[in-house]
């Protein structure tokens, strides 16, 4: 038996083989069959063994064996399932069905002879066979085969980065034949590099019949795709993926490689195909076009721009402005900060590029819609461009071509309603501000670059104003003297965008993250007040050649041209950043350091331009470059120290990530040692990844395979040993390190011992207090550390303090604040049960922690079970510490859903599957029958609940399961239903019919079965959906309609068409 890797089944002969291994020779793994691919593997199997019979019997030159056996394994597969439609044996003849077509339709000669009629127009590998064009002598001509998938298609689809009119008039007549039978067509592309040719573009527009969107924001939206899709009615769809654009080239003499992929072997990847094609079409980044004369122009200007590459300072952008769904986090936070917490001083922290702007334009048109007129303005910026670009993005957002006036150098405004004005203006006139403007004269005001509020210019806006709304933009919040601004916004960030989101979207360049060895060992190193002792590092760092040694080698080995980098290099201390500087400088590399107490303001200033300008290739920092200082050309980072801190690990390498034309990526050096336990690698990771249901663990060991497009992660044999030593010490021992965490609080912080302060102060999770369901918790923890007698507790509170992991979960604000009026013991229980909708939440609150009936607890009501659990002080105290928690990590703001009956469930929210059984009344106290469908109709209120789970294999990454169910747009969503569902069943026709029926479809989804921390994932309430449309049976493939747009925060997992 060859060694190698497989992914094949056991057989009982391969087990024989396997079972002659000696193990001491041969490391053999094997794993169990899931449940999810097990149809896949076997299915392909069966195939594979029937193929070997059938070809045996082929040398026969008849088919009726072949024929007859399939029959019998068709006979014994309806003998044994009911799935099986009757008459799904093969007809005895043996004949392959190639067309059934209208008569009329065809031409005349046709009529009489089908068969060479159709030798003339069907492709030559015809329906069923995939294959590959390389653009080889003897390959058959691309251009002949599309013309023949044209002639035969029902529908067509086209994703394209540009459209040539060389490329267009081989296919025109084709397409216009197609387009004649009232066929659609639908062609995506964009003006990249300005290569489309208008002239192609209005001929395809003036099909009859035939729709074409643009994408016009290429600065973010660089669609490379090439591939052409044809549906047919029949099911025998076809798509052709690779390298050819519609040019002529491309479709002729080009050495182009593309795959032709039918349904009929490769099913998974069209559906993929068209469900990213669907995704991509609903989005708002492409445009619908037609050859009016205003869209002539548009497209004109456009491609104009693209090959000039400019474009008129002033001037509104060629598309629409739109959110992407990281900034409707955003504003969803903004909204909870004002809405749940009375916070309207408001901080936003993102890097560079990524639209804030745009976010604080979309937040002011938010506030707009509370007033008859727009309320009044005052963005403050520092430079002309920002300004004029922002009233630009104003008036877009809000379709006001005359809104705002800009006060800077030589313009003055002539009104001071909506002012955008540069800080020099204002500290200039700052008298004339003070004298005529009353201080609560704007009731919004923006402060981009608010980092700068040190300064003498910037301080005396927020003295002076008091607006309603305060909105500051930063992509730091440390201010440029090294002070925090937190204090002048309530000491929160109200929102910051995410690394991981920020690369996907194009924001920020990508990282090539290299995890170098590094020869110190930080075990013997004094750990103090949560950190690393300096002067330790400096001592170990300054008596170490052989280290320096290792830092240079892996400049030679990772770095294109070392001595053309321009790198920054984060050091313990001065001491340290002087030593490296001189030892880059022996090496002959043009090095230098700063440090805030050996360097003066001017001096800093000399060094950042000379990096910029490439005359200095390295600069070694202390407390310099953590915060907003924008260096867009630096190409590479040195991490020379650990970083305890995960918000200065950040926002040191958010130094780098900055967009500029000389580079593709971030190069990233961290020289990792063999650690003290208290050191954490699993946050840093956990940062870089973004969302993800895995572990960090697993994707370590995977190779990071789901890091944001376009980066990576690679690991050193011992620094790879140390990362995973280090992880998995602190997942199996995570206990213990809470532990000495809680014990330690009182001398790392002043602030008393809460669940909140903990968390707030060591970046835990509330998970990983809750990490291991019934065996740990919040109390627990504290009674381990010694920082809590141990409270005397009944059978009955202990296991209910154990189920509070369940409540750790919630973030329904109406249900948390019912829990906090039962637990709080304000209100007279009865009273509370009287309230619109108590009986339901106190009923999910008793399932929620008893997770059983009344009557098998020896309970009469539900005012028993909930006066029980208000008596338990242990209980009380620490459900109370977890709704506090739980509530201050609310992000979005509550929505009620629209029904005809009141509900319990807010819009967005998470609820568990047995929460939302309760607040329809499908459990009620006395009885939870089991619901263990993916569907459960409640008859007394006409209404369906459809439970989606978006990851249903345990791998993560399961073509075959993976595109069932995702969101094709914030508003439109694909829904595979249960196997034995079919358009003329009765829930099929219950689903399509839905409307006429008054029955209501509530949609719920979740991401996995299973977090991070092995806890069963609630579900997100996405409200009601209405029928839009079907394709196939047992299976029905349906797309629903949202009626309230999915939440930000849940289209990276739902949306898996689409990127970023």
């Amino acid at each position: 038996m060859e060694t190698g890797h497989y992914e094949t089944l056991v057989t009982q002969q391969l087990r024989g083989q396997l079972a002659t291994l000696e193990t001491a020779v041969y490391a053999i793994a094997e794993k169990k069959l899931g449940a999810d691919d097990a149809a896949v593997f076997i299915t392909r199997h069966l195939a594979q063994l029937l193929g070997s019979v059938l070809g045996q019997l082929a040398k026969n030159e008849e088919v009726g064996e072949q024929l007859a056996l399939a029959n019998g394994v068709i006979a014994y597969l309806q003998e044994n399932s009911d799935v099986l439609a009757a008459g799904s044996h093969l007809a005895p003849e043996g004949q392959l069905l190639r067309a059934v077509l209208p008569r009329l339709q065809l031409p005349l000669a046709a009529q009489h002879d089908l068969g060479k009629h159709l030798d003339g127009v069907e492709p030559a590998l015809r329906f069923s066979q995939s294959d590959l064009f390389s653009g080889g002598n003897s390959e058959l001509s691309l251009e002949a085969e599309l013309k023949k998938e044209i002639a035969t298609a029902d529908r067509i689809d086209f994703i394209v980065s540009f459209v040539k009119w060389s490329g267009l008039r081989l296919l025109l007549p084709s397409l216009q034949a197609f387009a004649e039978q009232g066929k659609p067509l639908r062609l995506l592309t964009t003006t990249y590099m300005g290569a489309t040719d208008q002239k192609a573009v209005d001929a395809l527009a003036a099909l009859p019949g035939a729709e074409l969107r643009i994408s016009y924001n290429t600065a973010h939206e660089r669609l490379h795709a090439k591939a052409y899709l044809f549906s047919r009615n029949s099911g025998f769809d076809t798509a052709y993926i690779g390298s050819s654009n519609m040019s002529r080239s491309a479709l002729t003499s080009g050495l182009e490689w593309n795959v032709k992929v039918t349904a009929q072997d490769n099913a998974a990847i069209l559906n993929k195909f068209r469900g990213t094609f669907e995704t991509y079409w609903n989005s708002p980044e492409f445009e619908a076009y037609s050859s009016s004369p205003e869209q002539r122009l548009k497209l004109a200007r456009a491609l104009r721009q693209e090959n000039s590459g400019t474009a008129e300072p002033d001037s509104l952008p060629n598309f629409r402005i739109r959110l992407f769904p990281y900034q409707q986090e955003i504003l969803d936070r903004l909204a909870v900060e004002r809405s749940l917490r009375g916070h309207f001083r408001n901080l936003v922290v993102a890097a560079t590029g990524t639209g804030k702007t745009v976010v604080s334009a979309f937040d002011y048109a938010r506030f707009a819609k509370q007033f008859t007129t727009l309320p009044r303005l005052l963005f403050v910026a520092h430079r002309e461009e920002i300004l004029r670009q922002a009233r630009a993005t104003f008036r877009h957002i809000l379709g006001e071509a005359n809104f705002g006036e800009l006060w800077m150098g030589t313009e003055q405004p002539l009104q001071f309603e909506y002012l955008f004005v540069s800080v020099q203006t204002f500290a200039s006139r700052l008298d004339f501000f003070q004298q005529t403007i009353p201080r609560d004269y704007y009731q919004y005001l923006v402060i981009d670059e608010v980092h700068h509020l040190a300064a003498a210019s910037y301080r005396p806006i927020l003295a002076w104003f008091q607006p309603t709304i305060l909105l500051g933009l930063t992509a730091t919040p440390e201010r440029a003297d090294g002070e925090s601004i937190l204090p002048d916004f309530d000491n929160t960030i109200a929102a910051e965008i995410r690394l991981p989101e920020a690369i996907a979207r194009g924001l920020l360049v990508p990282f090539q993250y290299f995890c170098i060895t590094d020869p110190v060992d930080y075990r013997n190193v004094r750990w103090t007040n949560g950190r690393y002792a300096a002067e330790d590092l400096t001592n170990v760092y300054t008596s170490n050649d052989v280290r320096v040694s290792a830092i240079v080698g892996a400049l030679q080995r990772y770095l294109l041209a070392p001595h053309q980098a321009r790198a920054l290099g984060f050091c313990a201390t001065r001491q340290h950043a002087r030593l490296m500087a001189a030892k880059f400088q022996a090496a002959g590399l043009n090095a230098s350091y700063l440090a805030s107490g050996d360097t003066t303001a001017e001096q800093r200033r000399a060094a950042v331009a000379q990096l910029r300008r490439g005359e200095l290739n390295y600069l070694f920092v202390v407390d310099i470059f953590n915060e907003g200082v924008d260096i867009p050309e630096v190409d590479t980072l040195l991490f020379l120290r650990p970083t305890e801190s995960l918000t200065v690990f950040l926002q040191q390498l958010g130094r780098g990530l900055r967009l500029h034309e000389s580079k593709e990526c971030l190069t990233v050096l961290d020289f990792v040692g063999q650690a003290r336990q208290e050191y954490s690698y699993e946050q840093k990771f956990r940062a870089l990844l973004g969302r993800t249901g895995g572990s960090v663990l697993s994707e370590a060991e995977a190779g990071f395979p789901r890091l944001p497009v376009g980066c990576s992660i690679q690991m050193e044999r011992e620094a790879m040993k140390f990362i995973l030593d280090n992880i998995k010490a602190a997942t199996g021992e995570s206990v213990r390190v809470l532990e000495r965490r809680i014990r330690g609080f009182a001398l790392e912080s002043a602030l008393p011992l809460t669940l909140a302060t903990f968390l707030a102060h060591t970046h835990f999770a509330l998970v990983d207090i809750y990490r291991s369901r019934g065996d740990r918790g919040w109390t627990a923890l504290k009674v381990r550390a010694g920082v809590l007698v141990p409270p005397e507790l009944a059978a009955t509170e202990k296991q209910l303090v154990g189920s509070v992991w369940r409540l750790a979960q919630a973030n329904g604000p109406a249900f948390l604040a019912f829990v906090r009026r039962v637990f709080e013991a304000v209100e007279e229980l009865p009273q509370l049960l009287k309230l619109p909708l108590g009986p339901e939440m106190g009923l999910m609150l008793h399932y929620l922690l008893y997770q059983k009936p009344g009557p098998k607890l020896d309970l009469d009501s539900l005012l028993d079970s909930l006066a029980m659990l208000r008596a338990m002080p242990t209980l009380t105290a620490e459900v109370l510490e977890v709704v506090d928690v739980c509530e201050a990590q609310i992000s979005i703001p509550p929505l009620a859903v629209a029904l005809p009956y009141q509900c319990a469930l807010q819009l967005h929210s998470r609820y568990s599957r047995d929460e939302i059984l309760c607040a329809f009344g499908v459990w009620t106290f006395e009885r939870n029958p089991s619901v263990r469908e993916g569907v459960c109709y409640i008859a007394p209120l006409n209404t369906e609940l459809l439970f989606v789970t978006l990851e249903k294999s345990s791998r993560n990454y399961s073509p075959t399961t993976l595109y069932h169910d995702y969101a094709i747009s914030d508003t439109l969503f694909h829904w595979e239903s249960q196997n034995s569902t079919a358009e003329d069943t009765p829930k099929g026709i219950s689903y399509i019919q839905h409307q006429a029926q008054g029955k209501h479809l509530l949609l719920f989804v979740r991401e996995q079965n299973q977090d991070a921390a092995g806890l069963t994932m609630p579900y997100v309430f996405l409200g009601p959906v209405r029928y839009v449309s079907h394709k196939g049976n047992r299976p029905m493939a349906i797309t629903w309609e949202l009626a309230t747009p999915l939440p930000g925060f849940l289209w990276h997992e739902a949306g898996k068409m689409a990127v970023g």
